[in-house]
């Protein structure tokens, strides 16, 4: 048992740990003889009963304060190891058989006059396992059936024949897996044992003929369904790539216009201002409108939609800021133009 503080690290070994409570919860009997710690080690002794346990742990140790005692409850699960064999019937067949063996690869014959019994026999200390079932399933996938025949409460064997199948699963034909399904909480491990196989052929109708077999669902009766083949929509002819350099070169022209109309008319650079911080406001103002233009290339060319939208909303919001400060400054320290 390990003890840590509240920071996670070991408290040393001036900690003393004892089990001062400890209760089965399935009876809610004290078990406090039962449990004991000694150098670290929980200790369960030999009259602990399996089953879950509630255990009051109690922690001492010296700290600058003073002696400190902490109590912790602690849920703690006693199991058993445990051995099962089972003493199988077929008709005039016996088989003796001890966890995982099976009665052999062929199939045994089972008519509608063949009487079965299963003998369970577990050997677990003190537990009286809660599930003891035997399993009858069809081998057929298809049906998928399954006849579960449990074993009487304070009895280990269990008695059944061809007709007591047919009322749980319908009168199935074939090969049958014969299961062992053994399971409990207290054990420390549960057992779901194929012991052997059956080849079961009903008792014949009056008329001489086997019993009809169950039907199938619906769905099951029609088979495989076919595979579902999704038809893609054909890839539309793209133009000449001729044309498609003619419409992209007359998307662009309104570029050339704007150049052409700079080069003629000029630029006119008479009111760009002078100062440090203004002209680096207009400067930016201008580059921020030469990257939404570049932007719009680079979009144009290979970025996704999604891809330029926040990029173009950065750049916007950069140049309405930096536009809003050069037109303020030209607003207020600007010359005026006298109107004549």
């Amino acid at each position: 048992v390990g003890v840590v503080g509240p920071l996670g690290k070991p408290l040393g070994k001036g900690a003393q740990v004892a089990v001062v409570a400890a209760k089965r919860l399935e009876d809610e009997q004290d078990a406090r003889a039962a449990f004991s710690v000694q150098g670290g080690q929980l200790q369960v002794g030999q009259d602990a009963l399996p089953g879950s346990y509630r255990l009051g742990i109690e922690v001492t140790t010296n700290t600058k304060v003073g002696e400190v005692k902490v109590l912790q409850d602690v849920d703690f699960a006693v199991t058993m190891p445990a051995k099962l064999s089972a003493k199988v019937t077929v008709g005039d067949q016996t088989f003796d058989l001890a966890y995982p063996a099976t009665m052999g690869a062929e199939a045994v014959k089972v008519t509608g006059k063949t009487n079965m019994a299963v003998e369970l026999g577990l050997q677990a200390q003190g537990v009286v396992p809660h599930q003891r079932m035997v399993i009858v399933r069809s081998t057929d996938q298809m049906r998928g059936k399954a006849a579960n025949i449990e074993v009487p409460q304070g009895a280990d064997r269990v008695t059944f024949d061809t007709a007591k199948i047919a009322s749980l699963m319908g009168p199935v034909r074939g090969e049958h897996k014969l299961i062992v399904a053994v399971g409990d909480p207290q054990l420390e491990q549960s057992f779901f044992w194929e012991v052997g196989t059956l080849k079961i052929t009903h008792k014949l109708l009056p008329n001489g003929k086997h019993p009809a077999q169950p039907r199938l669902p619906h769905v099951l009766s029609q088979g495989p369904l076919k595979e579902i083949e999704h038809v893609m929509r054909p890839a539309e002819k793209r133009p000449p790539v001729a044309i498609s350099l003619l419409f992209a070169g007359l998307t662009a022209s309104p570029l050339l216009f704007l150049a052409g109309g700079m080069k003629v008319l000029g630029a006119n650079l008479g009111r760009f201002p002078s100062a440090s911080v203004p002209a680096l406001d207009a400067v930016l103002f201008h580059a921020g409108i030469a990257g939404v233009i570049g932007l719009y290339l680079i979009y144009w060319l290979q970025m996704t939609l999604l891809d330029m939208l926040p990029v173009l909303a950065g750049l916007l919001g950069f140049t309405a800021v930096f536009g809003y400060r050069a037109l303020f400054h030209l607003a207020n320290f600007g010359e005026k133009v006298k109107s004549e």
